[in-house]
């Protein structure tokens, strides 16, 4: 995957590619100080994911975005900005607006929001005699009961398989999945609504809430509303 920043303010920019650096060292990034560098790169490159300074010299970053997102094979573009009443012009063009000066916490789950989209994170898992990839964003929640392991999937269908709850969270590099009781963790992303003891899905299953795990699952669904967790 390969990330392109573009921003004619070189601290805004090198704050950026550090942020990126921080996400994980092994990212292919590389930087512009104009529109017209970033899109004569776009000529021989593609990338994949573009923060993108809205107030730069012509062509500006919203005139830029207009470009690429012109093009047949299209990158996903986070603007940054000092002035947010470009988000109404500029609604379903990006994916996200980053007010500046930004924020790690804000740059990061932006970061991950957009991989999600570009690269969704999958696992995979022991399941009649194969080896099953399954897309992590597509569970609704996981259950356990006795050794069996239940993943109640978005489609409706339910896979099951031996294991136990603490190995599979292990291995499910996700910052939305919340374990609310001993024998379920569930997708902040899906959740309808919370009540005092227990969490409604988007399909209506009603999940509980463990009462050793209350004071966790607040803490991290209020860091999911405001989307800072990491």
């Amino acid at each position: 995957m390969k990330i392109a920043i573009c921003d004619d303010n070189p601290e805004d920019l090198f704050q950026m590619m550090d942020y990126c650096k921080q996400y994980d060292q092994a990212l292919s990034i590389d930087s512009f100080s104009s529109g017209k560098e970033l899109l004569d790169a776009f000529a021989s490159t593609f990338y994949d994911l573009v923060f993108l300074d809205i107030e730069m010299e012509p062509p500006n970053g919203y005139e830029t975005a207009l470009i690429l997102r012109s093009r047949d094979r299209k990158p996903e573009i986070v603007f940054t900005t000092q002035n947010l009443n470009y988000s109404i012009r500029g609604y379903g063009i990006a994916l996200r607006y980053l007010p500046k000066p930004i924020s790690r916490k804000i740059f990061l789950n932006a970061l991950h929001q957009a991989f999600e989209i570009i690269a969704p994170p999958k696992i995979k898992i022991p399941y009649q005699g194969t080896q099953k990839i399954i897309q992590i964003s597509d569970i609704l929640y996981i259950e356990v009961i006795l050794h069996q392991i239940i993943f109640h999937m978005v489609s409706g269908i339910k896979v099951t398989f031996r294991g136990s709850l603490k190995d599979i969270m292990e291995k499910i590099e996700y910052p939305w999945f919340v374990q609310c009781h001993k024998s379920f963790c569930v997708n902040l992303k899906h959740i309808d609504c919370v009540t005092a003891q227990s969490i409604v899905m988007t399909n209506q299953d009603n999940i509980p809430i463990g009462r050793n795990k209350k004071d966790y699952f607040e803490k991290r669904l209020q860091e999911y509303l405001k989307g800072t967790k990491i």
